[in-house]
């Protein structure tokens, strides 16, 4: 029964989602059960006295129970959000897209249909009008600021008859870039004239490389043959990966987030992709999200931003070791797209950056941050699509 316990524990390892899950429960419920069933056989074959019997009783008594609460513990919802996280990671499931956004009790008390919104902001497009779809993660959502106070909001009102709709969706990565425009370009009202795809340069390079986000699978793509395959292209409900991410047993662990992600890798597995693969699957997703964006009658623009430490001009052991934002500017140039560096606009803007950054946060902008962002897109999106410049008469 060792064996067995031992060979399915092992096994969880090296599966993923809902049979990775199955080998975790049956390796823990055989070595509970190990105890009683060796206290059988002994006394059976008359080798225990009763000193030996009883000890051996009161292990086969207490080792199932604890092993029955850590497994109770492994697969039962914690309620609420994850300690120590961003409220929005305790997020909706999705089959394709991985998670996506949820209705929460203010959504249904006001009647939302969360399939003819956009984004976490819950947006809802105005068939009426052309639109300026921006998709990105926790940075272009504009995480920790109401939306009032977010780029897209302060755009709209400076772009003539167009529609501002922030589709951003916190935690997403390139590949989630793609599916997720696939499924809003088929929504009631989408009219895009124009999509701003803005990657982040602190993780979304990397991201593009693992099936776990955080205790949340994830799609992965790899490319076969030169071409762009979603390796994950339906993701079990039951997966290990949501269900121990999710469960009483890490919850308090989510306030060390990458040593718990590390944790639910360990246990459930993680398929990833290595270089030279990544950049080829880097460069193909974008390709695809400039074609779907092509196809659906639009034009893409992407804003690349910064981490902070990316903004540091000196040779720090940041930008010599983890920065990835030149070399993905330069792959996005590479493959022709019409690409902003944001670090341009926050360099000129300031010696110190600091003011437009949240405090203490490396990633998310401050409201001062999120209204330079609001001029840069109006004065780019005003170049490209053509549009009158405010104050000038209308035919």
């Amino acid at each position: 029964m060792l064996v067995v316990a031992a060979g399915s524990l092992a096994g969880a390892r090296a599966v993923t989602d809902v049979p990775a899950l199955v080998l975790f429960v049956v390796g823990f419920a055989t070595l509970a059960a190990w105890p009683a069933v060796r206290l059988v056989s002994l006394r059976r074959a008359g080798r225990l006295d009763a000193a030996a019997a009883n000890r051996g009783l009161l292990l086969a008594t207490i080792l199932p129970s604890v092993l029955a609460v850590l497994i109770a513990a492994a697969v039962l919802r914690a309620p609420g959000a994850r300690a120590g996280s961003h409220e929005v990671e305790d997020i909706g499931f999705d089959p394709v897209v991985g998670h996506s956004p949820r209705l929460t009790d203010d959504d249904v008390a006001r009647g939302v249909v969360l399939e003819r919104t956009v984004g976490e902001r819950k947006h809802v497009p105005d068939p009426s009008r052309d639109q300026a779809i921006l998709l990105g993660d926790s940075v272009l959502f504009g995480w920790g600021l109401p939306d009032d106070q977010t780029a897209a909001r302060l755009l709209e009102p400076r772009l003539p008859g167009l529609q501002v709709l922030n589709a951003s969706v916190s935690g997403y990565s390139p590949e989630q870039y793609l599916l997720y425009l696939d499924e809003i370009l088929r929504r009631p009202g989408v009219r895009p004239r124009v999509v701003v795809v803005g990657p982040y340069a602190g993780n979304d390079y990397h991201s593009c490389a693992t099936s776990d986000w955080r205790g949340h699978s994830k799609p992965l793509f790899h490319l076969r043959d030169g071409r762009l395959v979603n390796s994950r292209p339906v993701l079990p409900a039951w997966n290990c990966v949501d269900v121990l991410g999710g469960s009483l047993l890490m919850h308090p662990f989510w306030r060390f987030k990458e040593a718990a992600e590390r944790v639910v890798d360990a246990i459930c597995g993680n398929d990833t992709i290595a270089e030279p693969e990544l950049e080829g699957v880097f460069r193909a997703l974008f390709r695809a999200i400039d074609a779907r964006t092509r196809e659906a009658g639009a034009r893409l623009v992407v804003v690349l931003f910064p981490d902070r430490n990316d903004l540091d001009t000196r040779d720090t052991e940041y930008r010599r070791a983890l920065s990835r934002h030149d070399r993905m500017l330069r792959l996005l140039r590479e493959e022709g797209l019409d690409t902003i560096a944001f670090a341009d606009a926050l360099r000129e803007a300031s010696p110190d950056p600091t003011p437009r950054f949240l405090e203490n946060d490396a990633a998310h902008y401050s409201p001062d941050g999120q209204r330079l962002l609001a001029d840069v897109l109006e004065r780019a999106l005003r170049t490209r699509l053509g549009l009158p410049e405010p104050g000038t008469p209308r035919d």
